[in-house]
């Protein structure tokens, strides 16, 4: 398949997904959310970037809570490659009245009004006028080939459309750039604490704990992946590669369920498959992947009932997949 004729499908099935993402708002405070995510920001940051988080208060929102996260998260991944040397990511929350006239970075105007409002501040090399000009574009990077899909701004973008929200940008050159995410008060209902475990799901007593494996070799996916499924009762274990993934299992022993990429480099999710199945035939295993349904099953390994979950996923969707896997494997294992 050619590269241009790949990318059309993968932006079909990107577009396909988002209008059907698995969306569940609550009323939660903003701040509450940041902080949330600070753990996972910390570990992908690395070393030699400092997180300043400046999120004392902040007004409640209306939004599905593990989306927001992944809006955090992925214009934390974008501030982390801005700075490959090494900077400073500042991340703070407040409650903005803004003014008529204000745009956001697709054009769009921003109604006025008080927003709850979120800035993630870089200190990198800055982007030009050009390059700002597309970056919420699915698959735009300034990355080397193989070094990033350019997914993480334009779902970022779409998480924030879906929740009434609106995103700015503003940077030069040798300056850094600040993110500016809007989204409106919320002024009634109950507020929950992000991080609080949320409803099961579909997932039965018999799934509570169940032991799942996450192997990706995307730091951020693996972790949203992990989290979610945390939240929602499970066990996780992970691992970057298919490698890692048959060691874990050597010494842990089967899990209930494997949740594995299938791009990755060395032993990818396909290979892995094979190698598990032939242990355990029953083993229950979902794949991860941006490219089309019909195009990943002509890889060996997959199988005609493989299961796939597009990218990029949705937490709650995500947690839905893995129960009812668990549940089918469930009903087909004899008493």
């Amino acid at each position: 398949m050619k590269a241009a004729d790949r990318a059309a499908v993968v932006t079909r099935q990107l577009l396909a997904f988002s209008r059907r993402a698995f969306h569940r708002p609550q009323v939660i405070k903003l701040d509450a959310a940041v902080r949330a995510a600070e753990p996972v920001i910390r570990r992908l940051l690395g070393e030699g970037r400092r997180l300043v988080l400046v999120a004392d208060t902040a007004p409640r929102v209306w939004v599905d809570p593990g989306q927001l996260e992944q809006v955090v998260i992925n214009l934390a991944l974008n501030a982390r490659d801005a700075m490959p040397t090494g900077g400073t990511l500042t991340i703070t929350t407040r409650e903005t009245d803004l003014p008529s006239g204000i745009a956001a970075a697709d054009g769009a105007a921003i109604p006025p009004g008080r927003y709850a409002t979120l800035l993630v501040r870089d200190t990198g090399a800055g982007m030009d006028a050009a390059t700002q000009a597309r970056i919420f574009e699915p698959f735009f990077t300034t990355k080397p080939l193989g070094q990033g899909t350019g997914l993480g701004l334009a779902a970022a973008h779409g998480i924030l459309t879906q929740s009434r929200g609106y995103i700015a940008v503003a940077s030069a050159l040798g300056q850094g750039t600040t993110f500016t995410v809007f989204l409106p008060v919320e002024h009634v209902g109950d507020t929950v604490e992000p991080g609080a475990e949320p409803p099961r799901m579909g997932t039965d007593v018999a799934q509570a704990g169940a032991t799942v494996l996450v192997v990706d070799d995307e730091p951020a996916v693996r972790a949203i992946a992990a989290r979610s499924l945390e939240h929602a009762g499970f066990h996780v274990l992970q691992a970057p590669d298919g490698t890692d993934a048959l060691e874990l299992v050597n010494r842990h022993g089967p899990p209930h369920l494997v949740l594995t990429d299938l791009m990755m480099p060395g032993i990818g999710g396909a290979e892995l498959a094979r190698r598990l199945r032939e242990r355990w035939p029953a083993l229950p295993i979902l794949f991860m992947s941006g490219y089309s349904a019909e195009e990943l099953r002509r890889q060996e390994g997959i199988g005609p009932k493989g299961e796939l979950i597009q990218k990029p996923f949705m937490p709650g969707g995500l947690v839905e997949s893995v129960a009812a896997a668990l549940s089918r494997a469930a009903e087909e294992t004899p008493p």
